[in-house]
């Protein structure tokens, strides 16, 4: 009978450690998805203008979810793209 009111009272502070955890986890946790597009395309080009149209729509339909930066093509030079 002893084990079993040890292990109970175990339990309930298992529960009570628990609960206590996570209550103090925050409730709204918002993480934003950053990604960086660097088109290869000139400005002047239909590619271009279709690509930065696509950003535009994600960014606004996923506000608050991803967040899309656009560089341009020679914004990174030719050494940093491979890491890139």
């Amino acid at each position: 009978m002893k084990i079993i009111k040890i292990s109970m009272f175990a339990y309930f502070l298992t529960i009570c450690g628990m609960s206590a955890f996570f209550s103090s986890i925050p409730k709204n946790v918002n993480a934003e998805t950053k990604l960086t597009l660097v088109y290869p395309f000139p400005d002047f080009l239909q590619y271009t203008k279709n690509c930065k149209a696509l950003v535009a729509a994600i960014n606004k339909r996923g506000k608050g979810l991803i967040k899309i930066d656009v560089l341009p093509f020679n914004s990174i030079k030719m050494f940093q793209q491979a890491p890139a």
